[in-house]
């Protein structure tokens, strides 16, 4: 089913003899598995990856590839373990329009070891949580997350569960990132929720009381932290992290154009010495992580190797002659296979050449994946709200000129729904949003706004990112935005548009990048007040231009920097669906909020 990514390493069994008394056991061997922030993509993503010497399209992940992939690695793992370190939910449709449901059959196809909470699965307050829990049928863990008696919540999850493989107890923590969950999410005032490291310690202490010398902390607390988690802690082995998204791993993937962010396991010092191994998974279904531990009588680790194993599709495509992707042919495709074959983080995954037990759990995972793709088909097109008027916007509108002195009204209302949005999810500090025009493909049409609606006019997998800017950051960011957009080797969909901040822009050819951008306000408390250059401001924006894509270079050094920005994760078109919901009739502004001199 899948090649032979070489990650797996063979240990050899060793004997001690002493006297008659015979050998003692050999070290103790686990595979573990683990994935995060899949979010309900349980569709496959388009990729472009450096392969067979050039840039190539394929398509990576999606529930049915992850699914046989872990079936096949589980069924040949030593002692397997297998964890998910939390935000199943939210994302796409699927998660939408089926409460979950979809993504939690396709979960119970496989036999997890433990589940644990991240912040969005309590985007739908306790109810929708309920929900979810109540059609998933794995076991759930969280330690530092404690419901009050009487809470619709009680008892459906515990704060950790001791497993055994070949006699041996492993000890499994769960964490969860509480200031996120507080402030971007929606859980009731009968969630109690608990510092992260003291509640991870006094678990670990708890366990190790217990005898069990082998923990694991199955954490959503981001890359950062959970490096941090592992160093102020003792007792814990390996923290299976989430929350960050975070890509680990070495040259192997930079090599085909990603970009990991450490290598893959980290390793830190505990508090007391230990090595703990840190791992994190990246997102969406895509990669599944792959770790192979040694354990001595004493819980200590001898031994470990791993690799953040990339699931690709067998489609790999590269614009012809008339600039249309064709599938590959012949010597180019034999290179592509080659460079997969060479690179132990890539695999081609094929159910119908593994096992019988691998292809019978993807043909079910298919079958619940067709089921709800075709009943999406049909909801795509029920009745969010209305548009009382045409509102104009699309690729012709991304800059505005004379005939069309405002622009892109659909951008400028899509940017007020991302505002709304990320005030109604706690965020009530958010002073402002800035859109790109492009990110805002068509205009709406007088009468019905569906879900397709939504999803053609932000068809992109964006989600909202919050970032914090300076006054003169906020004036740069618009400054760099509006030269990409008016610049020959640039785009137009760069032209910023906003909520909750207005401006003036002179986009003649007598002013220059730096001295175009002028007169701008934040609107605070119903009124608008001069910008204030010094002063700090809470600005969301969308996680493409958060990474300094489209021109916005200033916006993409900022979001760099430790503490100053954070994706929340909410899909940005879901989030536009909620706006619509809220009024149910939308209207054009009145006003962009942009003022141009032509």
């Amino acid at each position: 089913m899948i090649k032979n990514v070489g990650y797996f390493f063979v240990l050899l069994c060793v004997f001690f003899v002493v006297g008659c008394s015979g050998a003692q056991s050999a070290d103790f061997e686990v595979t573990l598995l683990h994935v995060n922030d899949t979010h309900s993509h349980i569709d496959s993503s388009s990729i472009d990856l450096q392969l067979g010497g050039a840039k190539t399209r394929t398509k990576i992940g999606g529930y049915s590839q992850m699914i046989s992939f872990i079936k096949e690695k589980y069924d040949s793992g030593v002692n397997p373990v297998l964890i998910n370190a939390g935000d199943s939910i939210t994302g796409t449709l699927y998660y939408t329009l089926f409460d979950g449901e979809p993504g939690a059959k396709l979960l119970n196809l496989l036999p997890w070891d433990a589940t644990i909470l991240g912040n969005h699965e309590f985007d739908a307050g306790d109810e929708g949580l309920l929900t979810f829990l109540n059609f998933l049928e794995v076991p759930v863990i969280s330690a530092n997350v404690v419901p009050q008696a009487g809470n619709i919540l009680e008892g459906k999850w515990e704060p950790y569960r001791i497993i055994e493989r070949d006699g041996e107890k492993i000890g499994i923590i769960g964490i969860d990132i509480v200031g996120k969950t507080q402030n971007s999410s929606n859980p009731s005032d009968q969630i109690t929720f608990l510092d992260e490291i003291e509640t991870a310690q006094k678990y670990a202490d708890l366990l190790t009381e217990q005898g069990v010398n082998k923990i694991i902390v199955a954490s959503h607390y981001g890359y950062s932290n959970e490096i941090r988690l592992a160093q102020e802690t003792s007792n814990i082995d390996v923290v299976v992290g989430g929350d960050s998204h975070t890509l680990l791993g070495g040259d192997a993937l930079t090599s085909v154009g990603l970009s990991p962010e450490g290598p893959y396991p980290t390793v830190v010092k505990s508090k007391t010495g230990d090595s703990v191994l840190v791992v994190q998974a990246h997102e969406y279904a895509q990669i599944v992580g792959v770790l192979s531990l040694s354990f001595d009588a004493e819980g200590i680790i001898t031994k470990y190797e791993g690799t953040p194993v990339v699931l690709l599709h067998d489609t790999f495509r590269r614009k012809n002659a008339d600039d249309k992707r064709v599938e590959l042919e012949g010597d180019d495709r034999e290179a592509v296979y080659k460079d997969i074959e060479a690179n132990a983080n890539l695999t081609i995954v094929q159910p119908e050449s593994g096992s019988q037990d691998v292809l019978e759990i993807y043909r079910q995972a298919e079958e619940i994946t067709n089921e709800y793709k075709d009943q999406l088909k049909d909801l795509q097109e029920d009745v969010i709200g209305a548009a009382t008027e045409e509102i104009p916007g699309g690729s012709k509108l991304r800059i505005p000129s004379p005939e069309n002195p405002q622009g892109h009204f659909t951008a400028a209302v899509t940017a007020q729904a991302f505002l709304e949005e990320l005030q109604s999810m706690g965020k009530g500090n958010v002073d402002g949003v800035i859109q790109n025009a492009g990110g805002v493909r068509t205009p709406i049409s007088k009468g019905d706004i569906t879900y397709s609606t939504a999803y053609t006019l932000l068809p992109f997998a964006n989600t909202l990112y919050l970032i914090q800017l300076t006054g003169e950051q906020i004036r740069n960011t618009l400054e760099d935005a509006v030269e990409y957009a008016l610049s020959p080797d640039g785009s137009s969909g760069a032209f910023p548009y906003t909520a909750g901040i207005r401006y003036s822009v002179d986009i003649t050819d007598s002013k220059e990048k730096g001295s175009r951008i002028s007169d701008i306000e934040v609107e605070t408390d119903s009124s608008w007040n001069p910008i204030d250059m010094d002063k700090l401001y809470m600005i969301g924006v969308n996680s493409y231009i958060a990474g300094g894509k489209d021109g916005y270079i200033t916006l993409g050094e900022v979001a760099k920097e430790e503490g100053r920005g954070t994706d929340t994760y909410l899909d940005y078109a879901n989030s536009f669906v909620n706006y619509v919901q809220k009024y149910r009739n939308i209207a054009k502004p009145e006003t962009t909020n942009v003022t141009v001199q032509f």
